[in-house]
């Protein structure tokens, strides 16, 4: 069951007011902690509101309220309050983990006496404590000061976009369903925040008049294009003297770079296209890169020859790898006449890890889970003629038998692949998807398989095991040792 972690902590700080924030006060305005802050906030409209809204329509998530506390605006927070609301905040998490995601109710203009950017702080603190792997979002109002600080270290920032601010629970609940989105894998959020040299009167930042509503309808439309996720004005809080301070603007796009390198033969026949041979390193998925193509020889002898990238384990798990090479196919078809080469004869390549990518990309065809929704070229096939394997595992099953010394330990680079370091144990589920033994049907490419008899990490099994599936369709496979 998935679940998510709820935490956060709302205080706008006037720097010039003389009334410190401390943390009696925080106190007697109350700390909740679990079901006292389901409790109070459930049916409100408030951040917390829109955060616990989201396992009304998803009932198989676990959203777990963990602290949370506000106080009115004054002035900063005291170096004690701030300690005890990160130490309530980050103990409650460290001891309910692991999570699959986190979300943080803050307000954004926050001030501390030993910190002008006590949510940038505190956002990195539960990055550090929670790995890069755990998706956190992160809701704001729309007076927030925002720093470069508190983009980077959460993956989905949504900001109320009312002000009077009567749209908090709609913009927590859109930040909620967003992270649900990265959990899943279905989006790889990727923000830009600018902050331009603009401080707006407090007076002037209502949001029903120009020229606040000129900026937000433009925002939205801006939303409305394919791929962006959010837009956010953001119009700042101009009582805190803080490096930060004053007007921003914040884009949310579903996008993570990811490059090819192509080699391509200088005798190129416009009438005869050469095929297309892509590689796919290996690294256990978590190291390699496509500079080291053993394969590019391969242009000198006739051949369009592609070497492609994809994010590593401690970033993302299966099967965001598999959408991220299928994506990779779906474009170089999609550019095949830029680029000379026949788009209806590419051959998958891959050694170790990237062998494995590379059988999925052969057999696995029309199941939407495995297939991914990345790129702009959802309308080209990512099916491959044929595929080439250099010693890469087939059957996880098999291996949690076979190899149960390392199976489930961080001695395979699978344990991390496959969910074992995010969920503190391997995911059957994920085990069994991303064998490519599972899917291979009648329709299946032509394989061949590179195995060296004396590997010892990725035993011969696992080829056996593929070619023996194979043949049992009536295949063409072949291995050699």
């Amino acid at each position: 069951m998935t679940r998510i972690a709820i935490a956060g902590f709302q205080h706008e700080s006037n720097t010039f007011s003389a009334v410190p924030a401390t943390w009696e006060k925080f106190e007697r305005s109350g700390v909740l902690t679990g079901a006292a802050i389901r409790q109070r906030f459930e049916d409100s409209q408030s951040t917390l509101a829109g955060f616990l809204a989201l396992g009304r329509e998803q009932p198989g998530l676990r959203l777990e309220p963990l602290v949370f506390t506000r106080l009115t605006p004054m002035g900063a927070l005291t170096a004690q309050a701030r300690a005890n609301i990160f130490d309530r905040i980050l103990d409650a998490l460290r001891r309910g983990g692991p999570w699959d995601g986190v979300l943080l109710a803050l307000h954004g203009a926050a001030v501390a006496e030993d910190c002008d950017d006590p949510e940038g702080e505190l956002t990195a603190a539960v990055r550090a404590l929670v790995g890069p792997a755990v998706p956190i979002g992160v809701t704001l109002d729309m007076h927030a000061n925002v720093s470069q600080r508190m983009i980077a270290q959460a993956d989905v920032t949504t900001v109320y976009q009312t002000n009077p601010h009567v749209d908090a629970r709609e913009q927590a609940l859109r930040c909620a369903r967003l992270l649900l989105d990265c959990i899943a894998g279905r989006i790889h959020p990727v923000s830009a925040l600018a902050q331009p040299p603009l401080v707006v009167n407090i007076l002037n930042q209502g949001t029903d008049e120009a020229p606040m509503s000129e900026l937000l309808a433009r925002a939205a439309a801006h939303q409305r294009r394919p791929g962006v996720l959010s837009v956010s004005v953001i119009e700042g809080y101009p009582y805190a003297d803080v490096p930060d301070m004053g007007m921003s603007f914040l884009a949310v796009t579903d996008g993570h770079e990811l490059k090819l390198d192509l080699y391509l033969p200088s005798n190129r026949d416009a009438s005869s296209p050469p095929h297309l041979l892509v590689w796919i390193h290996g690294g256990g998925w978590r190291g390699g890169s496509k500079s080291n193509c053993p394969l590019r020889g391969f242009a000198s002898e006739g051949w369009a020859v592609a070497s492609i990238s994809y994010r590593f384990s401690d970033v993302a798990i299966f099967p965001a790898q598999l959408h991220e090479c299928k994506a990779a196919i779906r474009w170089l078809r999609a550019h095949a006449d830029q680029y000379g080469y026949d788009p209806d004869h590419i051959v998958a390549s891959g050694g170790s890890a990237g062998g494995t990518l590379a059988l999925l990309l052969g057999v696995v065809q029309g199941d939407m889970e495995l297939e991914g929704k990345l790129g702009d070229h959802l309308d080209r096939s990512s099916e491959v003629q044929a595929v080439i394997n250099y010693f890469g595992p087939s059957d996880f099953v098999l291996r949690a038998k076979t190899q149960a010394d390392i199976a489930y330990t961080e001695k395979v680079g699978s344990f991390a692949w496959l969910g074992g370091v995010k969920y503190g144990r391997v995911d059957r589920r994920l085990e069994k998807l991303a064998s490519s033994t599972e899917p291979v049907s009648a329709d299946s490419p032509p394989l061949l398989v590179f195995h060296g008899t004396e590997d010892r990490l990725v035993l011969m099994d696992q080829a056996e095991r593929l070619i023996d599936v194979y043949r049992e369709h009536g295949l063409d496979a072949k291995l050699i040792r």
